[in-house]
């Protein structure tokens, strides 16, 4: 019996790889795809005894079917208290590197994910998250001095 030969595209070339790589690596695109999309889509349940559907919302919902079902939010003060804290931002993000604007404008404002912003910045997403972290601390650290 002829043997199987396994190969992954990488940054456009065909690599011949294990088996035992080739299911790790379709392993992880699955799992990926699951966090992506799957926890994210609405799903149906229907209860086998008594035939009631049931509509399971995904983790991720737009905000007009939330309002039609009534869904209560948390409140974040006055809008004069939002509208200090949005100023405070913003001073607070006036003292940050331009890189570590960027980087918080690529993750929060542009809502991209850890992967596209390390793939644009050429850098690891170990790399991506500690520099993540320590932005998020210089924030905090600056919010607290204005306070």
């Amino acid at each position: 019996m002829k043997e199987r030969k396994f190969y992954l595209h990488i940054e456009g070339k065909r690599v011949r790889v294990s088996e035992e790589v080739y299911r790790e690596y379709y392993k992880g695109e699955r799992k990926e795809r699951y966090f992506m999309k799957d926890l994210k889509a609405e799903r149906v349940t229907i209860d086998p005894q008594t035939g009631e559907v049931t509509v399971v919302p995904g983790r991720e919902d737009s905000y007009e079917r939330l309002m039609e079902r009534h869904r209560q939010f948390a409140s974040y003060g006055s809008m004069e208290e939002q509208t200090v804290r949005s100023l405070l931002l913003e001073q607070a993000l006036g003292k940050l590197t331009e890189k570590e604007r960027e980087l918080i404008e690529e993750l929060y404002f542009l809502e991209k994910t850890e992967r596209q912003v390390s793939d644009a910045l050429h850098v690891a997403k170990t790399t991506l998250r500690r520099r993540h972290k320590e932005v998020l601390d210089k924030l905090r650290n600056i919010l607290r001095e204005e306070n």
